[in-house]
């Protein structure tokens, strides 16, 4: 992807829909003054953004049933830079 923002600053939010009303709430700075969580910190408009890999989120558990996360990452403009929507379907027992 081609940035149209720089990335000084950038924020997760990652919402659990279910059946319409957000549930969970998660949030992280990925990117800030004096840390950087992303391997992206620091691009500027116009240059190329590309991550193959793992996302984690430290849950060890991901609740059984259907359900939407959706994610958004936003810089320190409150720009969205990126966002995705994914639907969840768990129904594996966690012993």
């Amino acid at each position: 992807m081609v940035l149209r923002h720089d990335i000084k600053e950038l924020y997760a939010k990652l919402d659990m829909i279910i059946n319409g009303r957000t549930v969970l709430t998660y949030s992280e700075t990925l990117c800030g003054p004096g840390h950087s969580k992303a391997i992206f910190c620091g691009k500027k408009k116009g240059e190329h953004l590309y991550y193959e890999g793992p996302v984690t989120l430290g849950i060890k558990e991901i609740p059984q049933g259907d359900y939407t996360l959706s994610a958004k990452l936003t810089n320190q403009d409150h720009v969205i830079v990126a966002c995705a929507d994914f639907t969840v379907k768990n129904y594996l027992d966690y012993y």
